[in-house]
C-alpha cells in the first residue's frame, strides 16, 4: 500500500492506511501506527482535498482515542470540521463517528448527553442506508453511552443488538476498541 499508493484510487489508499495503522495500533506496534499515520497525512496534503483532510484528521482524533490521549483526539477531531451525518459512510473513518466517540470519552453528564443525541442521529441513518459495519460500530458507542448514564438494561440491550448483527460477519474489532 505504502509503497505503491500511487497506481491505486486514492480512496482505497486513504482507507488501506488507515487499516494498517488500526491494525499495527491492534497488534500493539505503536511506532508502526504512528509512522502509518503520518503518511496517510502527507499522502493526504499531496492531494489537496479538504474532504480527504477532515477525513484524515478525523483518523487521527480515533487514533488519539484509541491510544487513549483525550486532549489529543480533541484537537484533531477539532480541525476535521466535517461533523455532519451524511452519504453512504463507505470509509474506515467517519467524522461524525469519532466525535461521538470523543464526547463519550470526555464522560461527564453533558458530553455523554450529546454523544448520545449524535447517535441517535447517526443510527438513523446507518439503518436508512442499510450500511450493517458501520450500525455495529454506532450500536457499540451507544451502548458504552448507556453504560456511562447508568442505563445498564438499555445497554445491555443494545449491546446484544450490537453482537447479533456482527456475529454472522465475525465483526469483533469494533468491540475491541471501543471501551
Amino acid at each position: 500500500v505504502i509503497t505503491n499508493q500511487h497506481q491505486a484510487h486514492f480512496w482505497v489508499v486513504q482507507d488501506a492506511l488507515c487499516g494498517l495503522a488500526l491494525s499495527y495500533q491492534a497488534k500493539g506496534l505503536h511506532d508502526q501506527a504512528k509512522e502509518t499515520t503520518r503518511i496517510l497525512l502527507d499522502a493526504v496534503r499531496e492531494k489537496h482535498n479538504m474532504s480527504s483532510m477532515m477525513t484524515a484528521y478525523s483518523f487521527c482524533g480515533r487514533m488519539a482515542l484509541i491510544q487513549e490521549d483525550e486532549e489529543q483526539a480533541e484537537q484533531w477531531l477539532e480541525m476535521a470540521t466535517e461533523k455532519e451525518v451524511r452519504g453512504p459512510m463507505p470509509f474506515l473513518e467517519d467524522p461524525p463517528v469519532s466525535q461521538a466517540w470523543l464526547l463519550l470519552s470526555k464522560g461527564d453528564a453533558e458530553s455523554v448527553a450529546r454523544g448520545q443525541a449524535l447517535l441517535a442521529q447517526l443510527l438513523q441513518h446507518v439503518e436508512s442506508i442499510a450500511n450493517r459495519r458501520k450500525m455495529i460500530e454506532v450500536l457499540a458507542l451507544q451502548a458504552w453511552a448507556y453504560n456511562l448514564q447508568d442505563r445498564k438494561s438499555e445497554s445491555l440491550e443494545v449491546l446484544e443488538r450490537a453482537l447479533a448483527f456482527a456475529r454472522p460477519g465475525g465483526f469483533i474489532r469494533t468491540f475491541a476498541d471501543v471501551p
